[in-house]
């Protein structure tokens, strides 16, 4: 009777197991459909936003017939309307090269923009230790400022790209880390 409880109990365990695993796997794989297809997106949204580029820059050759001269010999008014139209033109591409960093970032992936993140934080924190181990307490309480600075900006970037998250974060399945915690 003992060996049947303890052969059920067993049975229990590894059927409880396989299930979890599967489990994992079924969202690794769902994980990873769903970085192809933000992957897809972005390089979409690149392929428009060459072509925006490409425009702009076209329209911009029109805008000026003869080059730099042709502004001398402009009216006051004239200027005006040109510095604005370039001013515009300059914003517009501001935008587009934002969006162009941002589907970049897409495709890079969360693992890589983590990775990068924290290489570049690595230093920051080792200069705040040797602070703190100097007793230099505002140098590091300024140091500590600028990282969790950092990484409130990561995070952001990070939510606004809205990349799937991944196993093998410190505190468990990837996403944000605990406050205070560096």
């Amino acid at each position: 009777m003992k060996k049947a409880i303890w052969l059920t109990l067993v049975g229990l365990v590894l059927v409880s197991t396989v299930a979890v695993v599967a489990q994992q796997q079924e969202q690794r794989q769902q994980g990873m459909a769903r970085m192809r297809e933000i992957q897809q997106q972005a390089m979409t949204a690149l392929q428009e936003d060459m072509a925006k580029m490409k425009t702009s820059q076209e329209e911009a050759a029109k805008a000026m017939p003869g080059g730099g001269q042709n502004f001398q010999n402009m009216s006051e008014e004239e200027r005006t309307k040109m510095r604005e139209e370039f001013t515009k033109r300059r914003e517009e591409t501001q935008k587009v090269l934002a969006d162009m960093e941002m589907q970049i970032n897409k495709l890079k992936g969360r693992r890589q923009l983590q990775t990068a993140f924290d290489d570049s934080s690595k230093e920051l924190k080792e200069i705040r230790d040797l602070a703190t181990e100097e007793k230099a307490a505002k140098t590091a309480e300024r140091l500590g400022k600028l990282i969790d600075k950092n990484q409130t900006q990561y995070d952001e970037m990070i939510k606004k790209l809205g990349l799937p998250e991944f196993q093998g974060r410190p505190g468990g399945q990837g996403g944000q880390r605990p406050a205070g915690q560096q």
